[in-house]
């Protein structure tokens, strides 16, 4: 008999195990996700600053091109019975499953504060993405000539990305409509005392020079209280006002895993403890990716690496091998500020401006090649660069 395996959710990690367990016999394979591709999270920014989002979206057609094991399945987990081994979707229909793999990833989090879920704007997915470069446009166009307030919260690598590039959008939009450039006035609010907190020290002092050239001011250890229609309440009386706010402060792994607590332990950060198998509490059950509570989760290139050894282990075992243990492996920080720079870090070394870059455009083919043939993979890679129509 064949050994059912089902995959919930089509990021990284979901899609990189049905890349890998879809070409096996004596396996079938489910891919559960309700969308019909896999979203690049890395390249969002670009989208959102007037670059092709082709880069972004990889369709499924274009990946799973040699998974005769795999089946891709439109739906979405509605209700889990790990007592008899089942998940039902939001359709209706019914999932058994020997081995579950749960690659939920993360979901926003706006910490309760007052206001910013109505009134702000986020880089999460695709869809996002492309409603914020479209407000920003409108925005730019309105004020052709004229200053735009934009507070961007949370400094960490999406906000610093976005918060880099929205000079250069300005002028994008400007000289395709033929107006005189807006004046993005661009506030980038962290709480913590430097900008990409989780990175070293010398490579924040440098991101933090960076986006100061570039005219992005820097609000630190500064706490926000309170989103309105035109302005942030930061430091618990002071005012700041916005046209447009962005939201990239806070997300965390799904809600979804504290409705089992028998099934899932979770750690301070509600993530899934796991085995050094990355099993939940039931051996069948796997948590992967952002959700699962390692060393280095919420990286891509972590949730790629995770979906590969869920993957490989479960083939071992279907060859009556003994499973290995999880090594974490320490990914590549890079993080992009304005045209044609970079700051990246790997273990203690720090490379930024041009030589950054090319580590950053390095890693997008690398992380396109794995998921992608050569030839579509540089296809993709190349709509980076390329300016969209908005």
């Amino acid at each position: 008999m064949q050994r059912r395996v089902l995959i919930i959710g089509g990021g990284f990690a979901g899609v990189q195990a049905a890349k890998v367990l879809g070409n096996q016999k004596g396996l079938d394979v489910t891919l559960l996700t309700p969308h019909p591709q896999l979203e690049y999270h890395g390249a969002l920014y670009r989208t959102v600053t007037g670059r092709s989002p082709l880069e972004v979206v990889l369709p499924f057609h274009e990946i799973f091109t040699e998974q005769p094991s795999l089946t891709v399945v439109n739906d979405f987990m509605v209700e889990l019975r790990p007592h008899v081994h089942e998940v039902r979707g939001e359709s209706g229909r019914v999932y058994p499953y020997d081995d579950l793999l749960l690659c939920l990833g993360y979901e926003i989090a706006y910490f309760g504060i007052p206001g910013m879920q109505e009134h702000s704007e986020t880089v999460y997915t695709i869809f996002d993405s492309l409603r914020l470069r479209n407000r920003l446009r409108d925005t730019f166009l309105s004020h052709a000539g004229r200053e735009v307030k934009i507070s961007i919260v949370g400094a960490g690598p999406s906000g610093v990305e976005v918060a880099g590039d929205l000079g250069t959008f300005a002028g994008l939009v400007a000289e395709r409509y033929d107006k005189q450039p807006a004046k993005p006035v661009v506030t980038l609010v962290e709480r913590a005392p430097r900008v990409l907190p989780m990175f070293s020290e010398e490579a924040s002092w440098l991101a933090g020079e960076r986006l100061g050239a570039l005219g992005v001011e820097l609000k630190l250890t500064t706490a926000v209280n309170a989103c309105h229609l035109h302005h942030l309440t930061v430091n618990e009386t002071e005012k700041l006002p916005a046209d447009i706010v962005i939201w990239t402060a806070g997300s965390r792994a799904s809600s979804f895993f504290e409705k089992h607590p028998a099934l899932f332990s979770l750690d301070q950060r509600k993530k899934v403890e796991v085995s050094e198998f990355l099993q939940a509490n039931d051996e069948d059950t796997y948590v992967l990716g952002d959700a699962a509570s390692t060393q280095f989760s919420g990286m891509a290139q972590t949730a790629i690496y995770d979906g590969t050894f869920v993957a490989e282990n479960l083939i071992r075992r279907a060859k009556g091998e003994a499973m290995l243990p999880y090594q974490p492996k320490p990914p590549v920080y890079v993080v992009p500020i304005g045209p044609d720079w970079a700051v990246a870090q790997e273990g203690d070394k720090v490379v930024s401006g041009e030589a950054g870059w090319a580590v950053r455009r390095e890693a997008d083919l690398m992380v396109l090649r794995t998921f992608l043939p050569e030839e579509k993979a540089q296809l993709h890679w190349k709509q980076g660069l390329e300016t969209a129509k908005f």
